[in-house]
C-alpha cells in the first residue's frame, strides 16, 4: 500500500471533526421527558392530529423496550390523567388512552397492578368493538339478490304441479284430487307465497342490525350467524317447497346474496387490536 493512501485522511481522522459521521447522524435517544410535549402537540394539532397520535404510540413502544419500568410507569399514569386524553385517537383508530395502557400491563410486576380499573374497563370494552361493517358492499349484494328475485317473479307464471305423485288426470283437473292432499296443498302455495317476503323481510332487518346495532364482537357474530341462517333456509326452502322454475330460480338467488352477504361480516381475530376506524 503507497504511502498516500496510508496518509489519507478518514471521517474519524478529518481535522476539524469533533464527532465521527456515524455519530453526528445518529437518531436521537429517546426520552420520557418527551412524553408529555408530545402528548400536548398533538391535542393542540388542528390538522395531521391522528398522525402525531400514531407517533406518541410508536414513541411509547420504543420507551416500553428500552425505559426501566419504574421510571416510566409514573410518566405513563401522567399521560392517563391528562384531559382530553381519550379523545386522541391515531390513523389506525386506536385512542392514546388505549395504548397507554395496554404499554403499562405489558410492564413488569408490579406496574400492571396499578392500572385505574376504569382504565381496565375501557380497555376490555373497546376491544370488544369490531370494524365497521362493509355496509356499501352489504347493500349492494343485498340489493342485487332483491332485485333479480322480483324480476324472477315477473317473469313467472301461474301453472305449477305442486305433486309429482298425484295422478295425471287430477293434474290435468280433469278428475278432483284426493281430499287428504287439500292440506299440503294449501300449505305449499302458503309457503310458495311466503317465501319471497320472508327472504326479503329477513334481510332487511339482519341489514339494520349488522350496521347500526351490532358493534361488539358478541353481536356481530349473532349479526353474521343471521344472515347464514337466512341463506342455508331459504335454499333449503327453494329445494323443498314446489314451486315455478323462475320462483326456485329467484329464491336461490336471494339465499346466495344472504350467504354471501353474512361472509362480508367478518369477525375480531383473537387477541385482535379492536377497531380497524375511528
Amino acid at each position: 500500500m503507497s504511502t498516500q493512501a496510508r496518509q489519507r485522511p478518514t471521517s474519524r481522522e478529518a481535522p476539524g471533526d469533533a464527532t465521527p459521521d456515524f455519530v453526528a447522524h445518529a437518531a436521537p435517544t429517546p426520552s420520557i421527558d418527551d412524553l408529555m410535549p408530545m402528548l400536548e402537540e398533538a391535542l393542540g394539532a388542528e390538522a395531521r392530529r391522528s398522525e402525531k397520535a400514531g407517533a406518541l404510540h410508536a414513541f411509547i413502544d420504543v420507551l416500553v423496550r428500552m425505559e426501566d419500568p419504574a421510571k416510566l410507569a409514573p410518566a405513563l399514569h401522567a399521560l392517563l390523567e391528562r384531559q382530553g386524553v381519550d379523545s386522541l385517537v391515531d390513523e389506525q383508530g386506536v385512542p392514546v388512552s388505549i395504548a397507554v395502557t395496554r404499554a403499562l400491563l405489558s410492564l413488569a410486576y408490579p406496574h400492571p397492578l396499578e392500572v385505574p380499573p376504569e382504565r381496565l374497563g375501557a380497555l376490555r370494552q373497546w376491544e370488544l368493538l369490531v370494524p365497521a361493517p362493509p355496509a356499501g358492499s352489504m347493500f349492494a349484494t343485498l340489493l342485487v339478490a332483491t332485485v333479480f328475485q322480483g324480476l324472477c317473479h315477473l317473469m313467472s307464471d301461474d301453472i305449477r304441479h305442486l305433486f309429482q305423485g298425484l295422478s295425471v288426470e287430477a293434474l290435468a283437473g280433469v278428475v278432483p284430487a284426493p281430499h287428504w292432499t287439500d292440506g299440503f296443498v294449501t300449505f305449499a302455495r302458503f309457503l310458495e307465497r311466503a317465501l319471497p317476503w320472508t327472504q326479503f323481510v329477513g334481510s332487511v332487518l339482519a341489514f339494520l342490525y349488522a350496521t347500526v346495532i351490532a358493534d361488539t364482537a358478541r353481536e356481530r357474530h349473532r349479526a353474521r350467524q343471521g344472515f347464514l341462517w337466512l341463506g342455508g333456509l331459504g335454499l333449503v326452502m327453494a329445494l323443498m317447497v314446489p314451486m315455478g322454475s323462475y320462483e326456485v330460480t329467484g329464491a336461490i338467488g336471494a339465499a346466495v346474496g344472504a350467504l354471501l352477504t353474512g361472509l362480508m361480516l367478518r369477525l375480531p381475530q383473537p387477541g385482535g387490536s379492536g377497531p380497524s376506524g375511528p
